[in-house]
């Protein structure tokens, strides 16, 4: 009862501070991104890097095909994708299509989901272990070693980007400590 109650006080905390609307939103409008992404790519030939990032939200270079060619028949204003006409995909598509998006904002936007982390790290002696950090841990299997794994150079630059604006505000957190 004290961890079902726990749970719940957890969820309203999250409510209360905000973290729960800003998440939502965030998602959302990661969802929006990735879709206008889809828009602008559905009339040009896809290249490799492109069905790889496809591969990695769980959808084969035939499902990528079929979705790219309903995408061709949405409602486009000066180049903008205005509806998608879902109710007109089959229905395994638009099934597809909407695991896809769910799993990208998820790794964008970083939400700890069951199968991010292993058994061992949800069970109270695994907490106790990584002092309730599975958020880093997380973010490290979601963002560091997937970047890792595609061995390209929009995710090397990424990687370099975020290093170097840790390194320099972590100099001037210690300049200012310094100075004062």
């Amino acid at each position: 009862k004290a961890l079902e109650l726990g749970v719940k006080g957890k969820r309203i905390t999250s409510v209360i501070s905000g973290m729960t609307p800003i998440t939502m939103y965030s998602q959302r409008l990661a969802g929006k991104t990735f879709i206008g992404k889809l828009g602008t790519l559905a009339n040009k030939p896809l290249k490799e890097s492109d069905r790889m990032n496809f591969r990695e939200v769980g959808w084969s270079d035939k499902t990528t095909d079929a979705i790219m060619g309903q995408l061709r028949k949405a409602s486009f204003d000066n180049g903008k994708l205005i509806d998608l006409n879902l109710e007109d995909w089959p229905v395994h598509l638009r099934e597809d299509f909407a695991n896809g998006i769910y799993r990208w904002t998820n790794r964008v936007i970083q939400t700890n989901d069951i199968g991010a982390m292993g058994y061992w790290m949800t069970t109270p002696i695994g907490k106790v272990l990584t002092q309730f950090r599975t958020f880093m841990l997380v973010s490290h299997a979601k963002q560091t070693l997937q970047a890792v794994h595609r061995r390209d150079f929009a995710h090397f630059q990424a990687f370099m980007l975020t290093s170097l604006i840790g390194g320099l505000t972590y100099m001037g957190q210690k300049n200012l400590n310094y100075s004062l």
